[in-house]
């Protein structure tokens, strides 16, 4: 299904609903025509019903002038500034501006400051001003606008008259491509670039005013064109969207006097709190700076250098794996002599008495004893160094 179909067949659920979400459109088609919507698509379709319901925005934009248009009857501008004088205050006026391109101060009030209460017995006294004469005079005014037959209305049509006047005093050069080269007859070094295709001068009032300068007009008077179709309003375009570069800001440029961190997401800042160890539990310090600890990391590493001191002492010598060389020689076969009885019996009795002896000696001189130290596991060490001693006792 088309994203145009779709639009219309959502067109009365989205026109009762303009913030329905694009889960419950993508259910809703799952269910009746059992389609699967993506989130672009269902997107693109809920965007399509509010162009067709609201118009787009581009067209929104071009009927601007038809709204001011409609808008047949005055606007009141307010406004206060301060008052330079030896007493001071602030003035407060109110300034009517009607669609004829006349302004003129409907009413102002010298207050001691500029504050809701000033301002609200101002307007309050303004109302009551407007309800007995001005509006009445404003009806009366917008009846002759009303009826006037002009395309332009009669104060813009004073001005272009004068701007055309003035446009005697210039001199048009054609540079081709619509555009002319404006310089002074009076010997003025000053030039200007006119460009009629699109009502543009580099004096930049053609743009700003909306109808012809007076080096546009020397131009016009030159080329003998008529001044009513250089005054028309061209359709007021949207601005060109531009993507920003980087990524979008979730939080607005916040000004001097305001707190930089608010919020539910907010930190708080750590001046003037008194910090608590996490390890030893005592105020002033924190895990990272605790004195406690670092004795306790200093021990644990002396008693892990003693273990490995201790442990290269006990240990036995490896047998070198490389063999040692031996000769060998033909074995000769020798026939043991005979002892006598009175030799037999004098090598026991001497053996026993060398034996009697060192049993003496060894029994007389003092062993030294060997003890055995147990160096505690590197799995312990780890534990001692990163917990508190409260919870040594898991250890034993």
């Amino acid at each position: 299904m088309s994203s145009q179909w779709l639009s219309k067949a959502f067109m009365k659920k989205i026109c009762e609903n303009p913030k329905i979400k694009l889960r419950s459109l993508i259910k809703k088609a799952h269910s009746k025509w059992n389609v699967d919507l993506t989130m672009t698509k269902a997107a693109r379709v809920k965007q399509q019903a509010l162009d067709e319901i609201n118009g787009t925005y581009g067209e929104q934009y071009r009927r601007i002038h038809d709204y001011a248009a409609e808008l047949l009857r005055p606007m009141i501008g307010l406004d206060g500034c301060f008052i330079k004088t030896p007493y001071g205050g602030q003035l407060l006026t109110a300034i009517g501006w009607d669609p004829n391109d006349q302004i003129l101060p409907i009413a102002y009030a010298v207050v001691e400051a500029e504050t809701k209460d000033s301002w609200r017995w101002f307007l309050l006294n303004l109302c009551d001003d407007l309800v007995v004469d001005k509006i009445r005079w404003w009806s009366d005014n917008r009846q002759s606008i009303v009826t006037y037959a002009g395309e332009i209305l009669p104060k813009i049509n004073k001005k272009i008259e004068r701007e055309f006047d003035k446009g005697g005093e210039w001199l048009a050069i054609y540079a081709g491509r619509d555009k002319y080269e404006v310089s002074s007859s009076q010997g003025n070094r000053a030039k200007f670039v006119v460009d009629l295709n699109l009502h543009e001068c580099s004096c930049r009032k053609f743009q700003l005013t909306g109808y012809p300068c007076e080096h546009a007009m020397s131009c016009i008077r030159k080329m003998c064109l008529d001044v009513k179709n250089y005054t028309e309003n061209d359709d007021v375009l949207p601005p060109v969207f531009r993507k920003p570069i980087g990524r979008p800001k979730l939080r607005r440029n916040k000004t001097g006097d305001e707190p930089r961190n608010n919020g539910p997401l907010s930190k708080l800042a750590r001046t003037g709190q008194q910090q608590k160890c996490s390890y030893c539990f005592a105020l002033g310090h924190n895990k990272r700076t605790c004195p406690r600890k670092r004795k306790m990391e200093a021990a644990a590493k002396k008693a892990k250098k003693g273990a490995k001191k201790g442990a290269g002492t006990t240990r036995t010598p490896k047998p070198n794996k490389i063999p040692a060389k031996t000769t060998t020689q033909p074995a000769t076969r020798l026939q043991p002599k005979r002892k006598s009885s009175t030799q037999v019996g004098g090598s026991q009795e001497s053996q026993t008495s060398s034996k009697r002896a060192r049993c003496s000696s060894s029994a007389s001189q003092p062993q030294p004893s060997i003890a055995t130290v147990t160096s505690p596991s590197r799995r312990s060490l780890r534990f001692m160094a990163k917990t508190p001693p409260r919870a040594w006792k898991a250890l034993g």
